[in-house]
């Protein structure tokens, strides 16, 4: 477990118990984590977790989309950057 994960978790505990953030705020953290340490199926999964509970998550989409740029995989790329464009701001 890297320092980031160690520090992440602890705060994750903390902060939980005094309902600070929301689950969400915390999905975002640790995929984040994950990416930059260079976990991307790791990061991939924690995404398609975060579209599952929540499917209008635009940064959840764009970053999903991304992978898949990446991963140069342009069809579903294609597929999360038109979800992504498609949610309307409230």
């Amino acid at each position: 477990m890297t320092k980031a994960q160690k520090l992440f978790s602890k705060m994750k505990t903390h902060y939980q118990t005094q309902e600070i953030s929301t689950s969400e705020d915390w999905a975002i953290a640790e995929i984040q984590i994950s990416i930059h340490n260079h976990k991307t199926e790791k990061a991939k999964e924690l995404l398609e977790n975060q579209l599952r509970r929540w499917p209008l998550n635009g940064s959840a989409l764009m970053s999903l989309a991304n992978y898949y740029l990446n991963m140069q995989d342009d069809e579903n790329a294609l597929f999360y950057f038109e979800r992504a464009s498609s949610i309307e701001l409230v």
